[in-house]
């Protein structure tokens, strides 16, 4: 179940032209883990070998000027969550977006978030976190916080607008 973690209001409103990639204010960071309650402080972990359910938790941080209102969140595996997403996020604020996801297999989890002001200036970024199933550890490896069974890999993934196989700004 997907939840946006502030009241979201949803609405038909196609988004615009151009996207603004490498807005400095804009600022979106992926974490994952098993807790469905609170998001997790790692980006990377490494579970037991078999499928695993996890939750992806999106951070937005609008750091820069303008007001934002409509919003698209794209899995690169799931596609679509929130196709025109209406909801007023001022600058100087963040807001919270998690989904779960089935994994069977290792995978790096890339997710696009593009926002629109109301002059129709697009803002975009890609995160991503990497799960690993079946992988023995050394000692000294962090354990995931709030994740029994998990551990944070010491690899850490880039955010911004780098392209990850497909999943881009447009």
């Amino acid at each position: 179940m997907r939840a946006l973690l502030l009241a979201l209001g949803l609405c038909a409103v196609p988004m615009a032209a151009q996207a603004q990639t490498l807005e400095r204010g804009f600022q979106l960071e992926s974490t994952v883990g098993l807790d469905r309650r609170s998001c997790a402080n790692t980006q990377n972990v490494a579970l037991p070998a078999g499928p695993a359910n996890v939750v992806v938790c999106l951070r937005l941080s609008n750091n820069g000027v303008d007001t934002l209102y409509l919003h698209q969140i794209v899995s690169e595996q799931l596609g679509v969550l929130e196709s025109a997403a209406l909801y007023t996020l001022p600058a100087g604020q963040s807001v919270l977006y998690t989904y779960p996801l089935r994994l069977t297999q290792s995978t790096g989890i890339a997710s696009r978030w593009l926002s629109e002001d109301l002059l129709g200036r697009r803002y975009c970024q890609v995160a991503w976190s990497v799960v690993k199933l079946g992988r023995a550890l050394p000692d000294g490896l962090m354990t995931g916080a709030g994740d029994p069974g998990t551990r944070e890999l010491p690899v850490k993934p880039s955010g911004g607008n780098v392209a990850s196989r497909g999943l881009v700004c447009p």
